[in-house]
């Protein structure tokens, strides 16, 4: 507790919003905060990136919001970050071709910078 205290950045009402966005989820109390314990940066995440990554991870992954507790460490990524690594995976699941993996994640990245700006 006290490494996490010292990582936290924001007041108590925010970690009680950020804490309940999980569990709203639901994910149990307990395990939201044995998430805590493991990945003390996690509710340093705001909300909404908070639900952006979960709704990305549940509704376009089609993965269960309890695989969390595998790897709740997903929940700190850039979420940037996240959706190009899936869209990688999902382009080489789909095309099952393994050579062209470097020139595709290079097209991917530069396809995702390309939309930001």
């Amino acid at each position: 507790m006290t490494r996490f205290l010292k990582t936290f950045r924001g007041r108590g009402n925010q970690l009680q919003e950020r804490m309940g966005c999980l569990v709203q989820t639901g994910l149990d109390y307990n395990v939201v905060s044995s998430f805590i314990k493991q990945v003390p940066m996690m509710p340093n995440q705001a909300k909404d990136a908070l639900e952006k990554k979960i709704d990305c991870m549940t509704n376009f992954l089609g993965y269960s919001v309890n695989s969390l507790e595998e790897f709740p460490a997903y929940l700190c990524y850039d979420f940037e970050r996240v959706k190009l690594r899936f869209r990688m995976y999902i382009r080489l699941r789909e095309k099952d071709v393994h050579p062209e993996r470097p020139a595709m994640w290079e097209s991917l990245r530069n396809a995702s910078a390309s939309s930001q700006g």
